[in-house]
């Protein structure tokens, strides 16, 4: 019947209780890293074919501090290759989100009796010397060096960086690259070239990257990015495209919509107390702070154009907040379950983004009108991606701290001079434009 049929790879088994297939793994090794689905088999070829001095390739995802990465091993037989040459024939031949971080060397993989690598021997980054602990640390020697140097260590959250270690060095992934990226464009006015800054990886040529455009352009003189303090604004390509997806495509259906642009974020107490008055406090503080929790996207009645509305800062919360008691393990999951997939959960043109669940065990609760989560219990933090990624996850975690450890509310003034989403979308229009 001409019917294309494709093989995904899953391995799944039935459950003959609830009669649903339970996804088990996968039968070959493609992964998916920060949400792109990655076939390591083309990696590995890749570096394989880019020297006749690599005699075999594994990569494999790692965790590493918080982050993942692609990590590969090189068989190489008499140290003919440096890391460096890897990466560099890797840059050429792939996109960004496919070049593993770590590159380890090796005169011959760990081999099973049946002459297959046995994939579990091989050693973890861990228990092997870097570069980056061979090399001199080699501080700044120019006044750009130490710009650079300072961004660098706020992305990657380090106190101090040799300028000659690269990026890929330090495990930089492509997402902090772009994050690195963008605060050029806050610091300096500029936008290099994304692909000479993979080329020439380290503070020292990057600062020279930097010296060289603004010395050619005169962008010596830009003006720092200020707060406009606007309250609608042009959306963005990225709140453009999550709308259009969402309310078009996937709103052709007759069939139920399941929600995919939720993160929940799920957190247990593990010891203590936490006061429910002072969380709902400190997430009304952080929703002020932050206008892109609290920001609709509609259709400009006037000129029809997709725009972005910051909602106003008023007594009634910019946030749902919901409270559960469970008896069991089965209804949290239930809960949760719900919390990722019901799609009226979130409005984009009211800007209902953001909810807060907190989830209590019955046998916690001291007395009816108990006010604290006790050890034990939980709390979901549910967000709509138009507002929220992976990168605002530890903003939003330590701007709601500091805010709940504090006695009083704050001052209106002081959460209005940070720069906000729609700020930074229209000081980057004008930048490049």
């Amino acid at each position: 019947d001409d019917e294309q049929c494709y093989i995904t790879g899953d391995l799944a088994r039935l459950d003959v209780r609830s009669e649903e297939l339970v996804f088990m793994g996968r039968r070959d090794f493609q992964v998916k890293l920060r949400g792109q689905r990655i076939e390591l088999g083309e990696i590995e070829e890749t570096i394989v074919r880019g020297s006749i001095f690599v005699s075999g390739c594994i990569v494999v995802k790692y965790t590493y501090h918080e982050q993942e990465h692609l990590l590969a091993y090189v068989e190489v037989a008499g140290n003919q290759m440096k890391t460096e040459e890897l990466r560099e024939g890797c840059v050429s031949r792939l996109p960004s989100y496919m070049i593993p971080s770590i590159f380890i060397c090796l005169d011959r993989f760990p081999l099973m009796s049946n002459g297959k690598v046995d994939r579990k021997a091989l050693p973890a980054p861990e228990s092997m010397t870097f570069c980056a602990t061979l090399l001199e640390h080699i501080q700044p020697t120019t006044k750009m060096e130490e710009r650079v140097q300072n961004i660098w260590c706020k992305v990657l959250h380090m106190e101090s960086i040799s300028v000659k270690l690269s990026w890929f060095a330090l495990h930089g992934t492509s997402l902090l690259f772009m994050k690195l990226y963008n605060m050029y464009q806050i610091e300096f006015g500029i936008a290099p070239d994304i692909v000479d800054c993979f080329r020439h990886s380290t503070i020292s040529e990057h600062a020279k990257l930097l010296s060289k455009i603004i010395t050619s352009t005169g962008a010596e003189h830009y003006q720092a990015w200020s707060c406009l303090n606007l309250d609608k604004g042009e959306a963005s390509f990225a709140q453009s495209r999550i709308f259009l997806d969402e309310q078009i495509r996937f709103h052709s259906s007759n069939e139920k919509i399941i929600s995919i642009y939720s993160l929940p974020f799920l957190y247990r107490l593990a010891e203590g107390s936490l006061s429910i008055s002072y969380l709902q406090r400190a997430l009304r503080q952080v929703t002020r702070k932050h206008a892109v929790l609290r920001t609709s996207v509609r259709l400009d009645p006037i000129n029809r154009n997709l725009t972005q509305y910051i909602q106003p800062n008023n007594a009634q919360d910019c946030f749902v907040f919901c409270t559960s008691i469970i008896d069991d393990g089965n209804m949290l999951e239930n809960i949760l379950t719900d919390e990722m997939t019901n799609q009226t959960y979130f409005d984009l043109q009211t800007g209902q983004l953001f909810r807060c669940h907190i989830v209590r065990q019955r046998s916690t609760i001291i007395q009816d009108n108990d006010d604290f989560l006790h050890e034990g219990d939980w709390i979901i933090f549910n967000f709509h991606h138009i507002a929220f990624d992976g990168e605002s996850e530890q903003i939003f975690l330590d701007d709601f701290q500091k805010l709940y450890c504090q006695t009083e509310n704050v001052q209106a003034d002081d959460l209005h001079t940070a720069l906000q989403y729609i700020d930074c979308e229209l000081n980057s229009f004008k930048t490049l434009t």
